[in-house]
């Protein structure tokens, strides 16, 4: 029992951890800090991952053991060119992870709504499944509601607009779920609520960018040639309160509401995506190794704490990407760093209205209204099933 524990911590502390790292180091030391902290988890995945199936039974000290040696090796030994690649990749990813992180939501909406509908015409207990179906949509229209509502209440007129052109397309929805033979309203709701909560983390997002906070004095000092993620935790623990309040207030930021939802609604569309490209890709091929496994191989295989490297991987990226974005949009770099050819400089684009929630928006729209044209004829595919 106890040498289980200790494989349990060995294999995911420097995973589970990552949602306290991450942040903490951060808000006080900076991106390229955190950046470079990523890129040394890669490197103890990858190693993990090619250890000799001989060493089964001493894995977890064996991890335990590199990662110890990796947080004492000096942040700088990575070279500056791929770092600065790396924050260009996390940069670039986010718009389509956006796109997937709302359609599949609304995908998995959907599904449980074409599941409930299948059970009001095929149980006996179905005024139970519209009881949850309209529970379930009332809530979202409440929710959509007071959304709307906030941001009408807010001081920008261009997002205040952005507000009546989605509502138009709430409107246009529930006129095709109306004319549809397939509709379920809840997932019409959901369209809705999920609209507009999008406007609402636009809001929150530019709010955030053109009220940046102060930087803290530490992030331009964490770049010492011979510093190590040990030393950096050293000096955050021993760092005086009038020194760490502009470094709290970015941590402050990390256990809000709105950047609890975001990272839940991220950490789904990771999963699912990890575990699709997993069952579609390299499920009949795992299932032809282990047909020829012996028996201690395939109790490896299938130890309950053997990760997959790809779903490590995955979250160490979500979770990098999601943490340098936030610190990016909420130290004013986001302003900062835009180029001077760029549509918010040039005036083109209004600050107000950021690219990627509009395309949230276009996103969920279409797929709601695509499965509704395809309602007749569609089936769900292996990319979309829960």
């Amino acid at each position: 029992m106890c040498y289980g524990a200790c494989w349990c911590v060995g294999e995911f502390l420097p995973y589970i951890s990552l949602g306290v790292v991450l942040p903490l180091f951060g808000s006080f030391c900076g991106l390229d800090t955190i950046l470079r902290i990523s890129l040394l988890l890669y490197c103890h995945s990858a190693i993990i991952s090619l250890l000799p199936r001989s060493l089964f039974c001493v894995q977890p000290l064996l991890q335990f053991a590199l990662f110890v040696v990796l947080v004492l090796l000096p942040l700088k030994w990575l070279p500056w060119v791929i770092v600065w690649v790396y924050g260009e990749v996390l940069w670039l990813t986010e718009l389509p992870l956006m796109v997937a992180e709302v359609v599949l939501a609304q995908n998995l909406v959907m599904r449980y709504g074409q599941r409930l509908a299948e059970k009001i015409e095929e149980d006996d207990n179905a005024a139970l499944w519209k009881g949850v179906i309209l529970t379930f949509s009332a809530c979202c229209y409440g929710f959509a509601a007071s959304g709307a509502w906030e941001i009408y209440k807010g001081d920008s007129t261009i997002q205040i607009g952005c507000l009546f052109v989605v509502i138009l397309v709430v409107i246009a929805v529930h006129n095709m779920l109306w004319m549809a033979h397939e509709g379920v309203i809840s997932d019409a709701a959901f369209c809705s609520v999920c609209m507009m909560a999008v406007l609402g983390a636009m809001a929150v997002e530019t709010r955030l960018i053109r009220n940046p906070l102060p930087p803290p004095k530490q992030w331009t000092r964490a770049g010492s040639a011979t510093v190590n993620a040990v030393d950096l935790f050293w000096s955050i623990m021993t760092t005086r309160s009038g020194a760490a309040s502009r470094a709290v207030n970015f941590l402050y930021l990390f256990v809000s509401p709105f950047f609890v939802v975001s990272l839940t609604s991220r950490l789904y569309s990771t999963i699912f995506i990890v575990s699709k490209v997993t069952k579609n890709f390299f499920t009949d091929e795992e299932e032809f190794k282990i047909a020829e496994m012996d028996e201690d191989d395939i109790m490896y295989a299938m130890s309950p704490w053997r990760a997959p490297l790809l779903l490590k991987i995955s979250i160490i990226f979500m979770m990098t990407q999601f943490t340098t974005l936030f610190l990016w949009e909420s130290s004013g770099d986001f302003l900062t760093s835009a180029s001077s050819w760029s549509p918010v400089s040039l005036g083109v684009w209004p600050q107000h209205v950021l690219l990627g929630r509009v395309f949230q928006v276009v996103a969920v729209c279409v797929f709601y209204m695509w499965r509704l044209y395809c309602a007749d004829d569609w089936t769900w595919c292996e990319w979309l099933t829960p």
